[in-house]
C-alpha cells in the first residue's frame, strides 16, 4: 500500500458520507489507487505451512484456479460493466491442488499474489462503455 493510503481511504469515506463524491474520487485516485495490489503470505516454520487459498466472489461468480492462480470474468448488473479480474501468485514450488476455485500448497514457506484488473468502463464518458473487452 502507498504510505498514507489507509488516512486517505478513511477521509475518502467521510467525504463520501458527506455527499462530496467528486473530492472523494480525486482523493482516492491520487492517494490510493494502483495498478496492482499485493498480498505476501509467509511461514515461519521450518517445514513450511499448509495453506489453502480460496476465491470466492460475492456475486457467486466461478473463479477458476488455475497453475499459476485465479481468473475471474464477468458483468455488472443490467448490463454494466464488463471486468476481468486477474490473481497470479509467485511460489517457489507448484500448488498442491487446484479444484474449483480453492487451491492448496503443501509445505509453502512463502506465496506472493497479485490483484489486478481490466474493465471497459470509460472514465471520460461513463455513459458509454469503451469498445475494447476487458481482456485488453
Amino acid at each position: 500500500m502507498r504510505e498514507g493510503a489507509a488516512e486517505a481511504l478513511d477521509k475518502a469515506r467521510e467525504l463520501c458520507k458527506e455527499g462530496k463524491y467528486r473530492s472523494a474520487d480525486q482523493l482516492f485516485r491520487k492517494n490510493i489507487l494502483r495498478d496492482c495490489a499485493a498480498y505476501h503470505i509467509a511461514c515461519t516454520m521450518p517445514s513450511g505451512c499448509r495453506v489453502s487459498l480460496n476465491l470466492e466472489h460475492p456475486d457467486r461468480l466461478p473463479g477458476v484456479a488455475q497453475p499459476n492462480g485465479w481468473a475471474l470474468e464477468g458483468q455488472g448488473s443490467n448490463g454494466g460493466t464488463r471486468f476481468k479480474i486477474r490473481w497470479p501468485f509467485w511460489l517457489p514450488e507448484p500448488p498442491l491442488l487446484a479444484k474449483g476455485s480453492t487451491i492448496i500448497l503443501d509445505s509453502a514457506r512463502e506465496v506472493l499474489v497479485l490483484s489486478s484488473i481490466s474493465t471497459d468502463y470509460n472514465i471520460r464518458e461513463a455513459g458509454n462503455s469503451l469498445t475494447h473487452s476487458p481482456d485488453g
